[in-house]
């Protein structure tokens, strides 16, 4: 199963690394993993998004190391090099 958020594709064990959140009939609600929900959020990268991240970071203890790691496995379809600059400029905030 694709994990595609907005114009991120995450790595094919996305779901897995998601929580349950409920099972309903034919539909499982699930809380994105952390580290994933800040890749997808690497490729626009406006002040909300680092906002986001900021707080996601805080509170689930994320390291510049995990997010580097899982960024790496994840596919953008928009302008990789923003991506990246993205994702650097978050590893060099992070210390």
């Amino acid at each position: 199963m694709d994990c595609q958020v907005f114009m991120v594709t995450l790595p094919a064990d996305c779901v897995e690394r998601s929580k349950l959140v409920r099972r309903m009939e034919q539909i499982e609600l699930r809380h994105v993993d952390p580290v994933d929900l800040i890749v997808s959020k690497l490729g626009r990268y406006d002040d909300r998004d680092q906002e986001d991240i900021q707080a996601t970071v805080r509170a689930y203890k994320v390291t510049a190391s995990q997010v580097r790691g899982r960024a790496g496995k994840a596919t953008y379809a928009g302008n990789e090099d923003a991506f990246a600059h993205h994702l650097d400029l978050l590893v060099r905030s992070m210390g």
